[in-house]
């Protein structure tokens, strides 16, 4: 490789992001914190839970890429009953009118969302384990498509909502 030529440093964080975001085991220090607002914004505080299917965080919110993405929430509470509230848009297009979205806690489902505009969505989370450390929510996206073929722009990428927030409250 040639050591002379310039290092573009956007392209240097974005691999260097990339790869801690793929190698990152959770902390245990890290609990998701009951009737907040988690944003996924590039200055938000949702990355020590993310898994997979995630794209990199613009500036007010993140895409969930491809068909599912996954959030680890270590939740540790003698509380078994939740709300499940998220602000989201979707990826749309002529012939794409909205996504749908299958939402899961656990691998238990808990919601079924069509999603077409900028709103908030909210599911109810019964009879949760408090013996489980670590919580899986996962969104299911079976409609995403890319920007490039609801004429956006030029992305290739399968995108299915972008999630601006997130909060799970105590019921």
């Amino acid at each position: 490789a040639d050591r002379s030529a310039p290092i573009n440093i956007d392209i240097l964080m974005a691999k260097i992001r990339k790869e801690v975001a793929e190698a990152r085991p959770l902390n245990s220090l890290h609990q998701l914190e009951l009737g907040k607002l988690h944003r996924f914004s590039i200055d938000g505080q949702i990355d020590p839970f993310l898994d997979k299917g995630w794209a990199e965080a613009d500036e007010h919110y993140r895409w969930i890429e491809g068909n599912s993405a996954k959030l680890n929430l270590p939740i540790k509470t003698d509380l078994t009953n939740f709300r499940l509230s998220i602000f989201a848009h979707s990826m749309n297009g002529e012939m794409h009118p909205y996504q749908d979205v299958f939402v899961t806690w656990n691998n238990n489902p808990i919601a079924e969302w069509r999603i077409s505009h900028r709103a908030f969505f909210h599911a109810l989370i019964l009879n949760h384990d408090p013996e489980m450390e670590l919580q899986s929510l996962e969104f299911i996206c079976p409609t995403a498509v890319s920007p490039r073929s609801c004429g956006e722009s030029d992305d290739p990428r399968l995108l299915a909502i972008a999630i601006h927030t997130l909060a799970i409250h105590p019921i």
